[in-house]
């Protein structure tokens, strides 16, 4: 974009690499320019950069990038891609199974089931069955599984509690989420990591599925690129190797998570603990109510129109009470930038 001087559009301005490193949150109210920002941004570092990303939406505004950025897959679960749950893809099995019962509830996939800590136990000892052997990682497996750890224990309320379980479950193994869960071939998880790919979530709204199955499919996805970052780690670090763009990141890393639970999400430990494998995190939301700790972590911040929470943008965007007021009459296509190696915030114009 161009940085606005006088109210002129007059200095060209590009993000530097290094910046990027340190994530970035984009914040703005529908139809400012938030995802046309992040188009414009793609287009332009795909141009200088050989990277691979990975990018999640649910509206289908970024399909048409196929045409112009070589080499992008778009991924749309249960049409042309899946997933199995059970497999850890060279992960340890043990920890494998425990993610993946945290993941079922921090996405709110357990509400409603009478929770104690004998069903977590129960639930991580069927998974702990099921993902160390690859002949186990299959649902009819983990049916037949879970019914006899059912019938091993007489507690009655227990097996009430696994019974429910087993039947929020079971829902991604039949009907038409099955597409979406059932492995079948193509690529493995971990291998979309090295490619330019657009994720369409929305594929699984369409087949039926609602918010909580999305968030847990991209949870999911996350584990895996949570596994590859780690085996990796920091050593031999030479800047960003792989960029993560979250849109509607109010969904899966929402502000309330971390207040009604431990739990964290996984984009959260994206942005707390990936920065130093190389992992970029760039989020997206309407307004700043998504995690704190992403918006702790992020060295680059923009915000386009804004009417609500404008004293969190006020405080990220370190720009005065007077200046606070700007956010709500910021015009389509303007946006009030910050960038941690550049003293002071400034406004800058993209193209809309």
């Amino acid at each position: 974009g161009k940085i606005i001087s006088n109210n002129k559009a007059k200095y060209k301005f590009f993000l530097d690499i290094s910046d990027l490193a340190q994530h970035m949150f984009v914040c703005g109210v529908t139809g400012t320019g938030k995802s046309n920002f992040i188009q414009h941004f793609l287009l332009n570092f795909t141009q200088h950069h050989d990277l691979p990303f990975l990018l999640t939406e649910f509206k289908g505004e970024y399909q048409f990038l196929q045409k112009k950025i070589k080499n992008l897959l778009i991924i749309k679960p249960g049409e042309n891609f899946s997933i199995n749950i059970f497999d850890p893809e060279g992960a340890d099995p043990e920890v494998h199974a425990e993610r993946v019962f945290q993941i079922f509830e921090s996405g709110g996939l357990l509400e409603g089931v009478e929770y104690s800590p004998q069903m977590e136990r129960a639930f991580v000892d069927i998974l702990n069955k099921i993902c160390p052997k690859p002949e186990n990682r299959n649902w009819e497996a983990f049916k037949q599984i879970s019914e006899k750890y059912g019938a091993e224990n007489r507690d009655l309320m227990y097996k009430k509690s696994v019974t429910a379980v087993q039947n929020r479950i079971r829902r991604y193994s039949l009907g038409t989420l099955k597409n979406v869960f059932v492995k079948k071939s193509g690529l493995a998880v971990k291998e979309l990591f090295d490619h330019k790919v657009l994720l369409d979530l929305s594929s699984i709204i369409r087949l039926g599925g609602e918010k909580e199955d999305a968030l847990f499919f991209l949870n999911m996805i996350l584990k895996y690129l949570w596994d590859k970052n780690i085996g990796i780690g920091s050593k031999d670090y030479e800047g960003i190797k792989h960029i993560t763009i979250v849109e509607d990141a109010q969904y899966f890393a929402p502000e309330e998570l971390s207040s009604r639970t431990k739990l964290s999400s996984y984009l959260e430990d994206i942005a707390l603990l990936l920065r130093g494998t190389g992992e970029c995190l760039i989020t997206l939301a309407t307004r700043p109510k998504i995690s704190k700790e992403i918006l702790a972590n992020c060295g680059v911040l923009v915000s386009f129109q804004n009417h609500m929470q404008k004293d969190v943008m006020q405080e990220l965007l370190n720009i005065d009470e007077e200046q606070k007021e700007y956010l709500s009459m910021l015009q389509r296509g303007q946006c009030i930038i910050r960038v941690n190696s550049i003293e002071k915030p400034f406004l800058l114009i993209t193209p809309y």
